[in-house]
């Protein structure tokens, strides 16, 4: 009866994973993912990798991993950027990797410097199940997984808004939503997210951003508020606020081409039944030119 229960958990568990998608912890490491039209934001190139396990003193934990290379290309007049991402569950009983290919034109206005800049991104998705980890013994026909691994291509679409200081935009991800079930047919279902993040410089080694993140799939909505400052032009704090969700400390180092943080979240929601919380570590490297570095770059365009 025990493995039962398992077993009818785990299918359960399986399929709203392949429903919805992960989130990292912090936007300001992970703008491809936050918002594609951010790619070549920098002005040059950039790498940001991001390693996060949620709940990482549980057996069953959630591991996720990505990184996004992004470009400004001249000759193109906007950003290139290739992202890959993968998420596992439970010791990779369940497996979500995907590569995203993203091209965001820049409209700029000479006069103003105001931008607008749309984006479309290509995903290759594939989601995998291990049978032998979930199935305990012999089952009907009814209560097996019945597609162990599905392959999918998808696409998603950007738009931002850009004046000095101040960014705004949303993203339509999985518009064609694919079918993405291990256990029958589940639509994934498309993510509406919607950005927003404003920095404001104190004096040439303090800078203060404010950034928000709306997000609705399905039936489930996410706000998420954060606050990060660079002291002494290197040393990084930040803190942020999932709405009725967790709360999350973020302490890191920046240089004029590389940066490092550590983040973790505390869940503060009183229907989780485990409330470990879940570490971060984000990688960065920034190629731009020596002169960039008199001035103190906000995050979205270090």
């Amino acid at each position: 009866m025990k493995k039962l229960l398992l077993f009818t958990a785990a299918v359960l568990l399986l399929n709203n994973a392949y429903s919805q998608d992960q989130t990292l912890l912090n936007p300001n490491q992970s703008l491809i993912a936050t918002n594609p039209s951010f790619a070549g934001s920098n002005g040059a190139f950039r790498n940001q990798l991001v390693a996060r396990s949620t709940n990482p003193f549980v057996s069953n934990n959630n591991a996720v991993y990505y990184n996004a290379l992004d470009g400004y290309i001249k000759k193109l007049h906007g950003g290139l950027a290739v992202s890959v991402a993968m998420n596992s569950w439970g010791k990779g009983a369940y497996r979500n990797s995907e590569i995203n290919l993203v091209y965001a034109p820049i409209f700029e206005c000479k006069e103003t410097g105001f931008k607008i800049i749309p984006s479309i991104q290509f995903t290759g998705l594939k989601r995998e199940v291990d049978i032998e980890s979930l199935t305990f013994q012999q089952w009907g026909s009814s209560s097996t997984i019945q597609t162990p691994k599905k392959t999918n291509l998808e696409v998603s679409a950007g738009l931002l808004f850009n004046y000095k200081n101040f960014y705004a935009g949303g993203t339509i991800f999985h518009i064609n939503q694919p079918d993405v079930g291990a256990y029958g047919q589940s639509r994934l279902p498309a993510r509406f997210s919607f950005n927003a993040s404003y920095s404001i410089p104190i004096n040439q080694k303090t800078l203060i951003n404010f950034a928000s993140i709306f997000t609705k799939q399905n039936n489930f909505n996410s706000l998420l508020f954060t606050a990060n400052a660079i002291f002494v032009k290197h040393l990084i704090l930040g803190l942020g606020y999932s709405y009725n969700d967790s709360g999350f400390l973020n302490l890191g180092y920046r240089s004029n081409y590389f940066s490092v943080n550590l983040g973790y979240d505390v869940v503060l929601s009183k229907l989780a039944g485990i409330r470990n919380g879940g570490c971060q570590l984000a990688l960065a490297l920034s190629l731009h030119k020596k002169a960039d570095n008199a001035t103190l770059k906000s995050f979205e365009k270090w």
